[in-house]
């Protein structure tokens, strides 16, 4: 619940100072190039939304944490997008980071940030490694749209999928070596998902890291014990994201070269004795002929 109370008013301090600068950031984007400006639009509309949503006494914290995500998504996206952006966009992105942060935890009930999600500077983007191929499940369109942009940013293939039942029919077709699975979505839910992904002989090994703006423990624990890898709230930090997919992504690697390898033990072995049954066969032939020559000399002297 979110009382009424001195919480209350610093919350609606904190979304009067995180639309106020969201107003500033947009228009100062809009004399950009046009995806600055449309990033900065979805960036100013989510915390209007937010606003609204708390005006009209919205308790569901999903609900409340899926403008912060897209807010917070699109401020690194907008930092990414220059290699050297403007130092007044940057003071903007800062400004409403903080805002959007602060809001945040107000909304969890006073709790701090996580580590590595305080305020200050942005972090600037990893440089792209060895990439590989995600599959992002999420209902929220830009939520997708975020996480999207992301990964290719860092070098990374992405597929997307909207419910739980459309990405167990991509995966029919397609192999990837991660999911981002979002928790709460229509049609398949994503602990229905991450069930029926993990009593798949083919599906099973692939790393599930679970993403919600639910912040409940027994939630986690559930989602842990069906088989995830992990569980990481949203808004999420881009930093230790990319932490733990680089980790995710080592061992799934590592994991396909073992089973690689044995394959190729087993189809050596296979050959092997292939070729030592077709020696057999090849010896049985020449005594079957050896017999046969030997009868006929038989016959031949009586």
């Amino acid at each position: 619940m979110i009382d009424a109370g001195p919480d209350h008013a610093k919350l609606a301090e904190a979304l009067a100072r995180l639309t106020a600068a969201s107003e500033r950031l947009l228009g100062l984007a809009s004399a950009g190039a046009p995806p600055l400006a449309l990033d900065a639009q979805r960036i100013h509309d989510a915390a209007l939304r937010l606003r609204a949503l708390i005006a009209a006494g919205e308790q569901d914290r999903h609900e409340l944490h899926t403008p912060l995500n897209h807010i917070l998504g699109y401020s690194d996206l907008l930092l990414e997008a220059a290699p050297e952006p403007p130092a007044a966009l940057v003071t903007e992105l800062e400004h409403v980071r903080a805002a959007a942060l602060e809001s945040l935890a107000l909304i969890r009930s006073g709790a701090t940030p996580a580590t590595g999600e305080g305020g200050g500077p942005l972090p600037r983007p990893a440089a792209a490694g060895d990439g590989g191929c995600f599959l992002v499940v999420d209902d929220d369109p830009l939520n997708r749209d975020v996480l999207e942009r992301h990964l290719r940013r860092r070098g990374h293939q992405v597929v997307t999928a909207e419910h739980g039942r459309h990405a167990l029919e991509l995966l029919a077709a397609a192999r990837v070596d991660v999911i981002l699975l979002d928790l709460r979505m229509p049609e398949m839910d994503g602990l229905e998902t991450l069930k029926r992904l993990k009593a798949d002989p083919a599906l099973g090994t692939i790393p599930v890291l679970v993403m919600s703006a639910l912040d409940e423990l027994d939630t986690a624990a559930r989602c842990i014990e069906a088989g995830a890898e992990d569980y990481v709230h949203k808004p999420f930090n881009p930093v230790l994201l990319d932490a733990r997919l680089s980790a995710y992504l080592g061992r799934k690697r590592f994991r396909d070269r073992e089973v690689l390898a044995l394959q190729n033990r087993v189809f050596q072995r296979v050959r092997a004795l292939q070729e030592q049954n077709a020696a057999l066969e090849r010896a049985l032939a020449a005594i079957e002929q050896a017999l046969g020559e030997l009868r006929r000399s038989g016959e031949a002297a009586r």
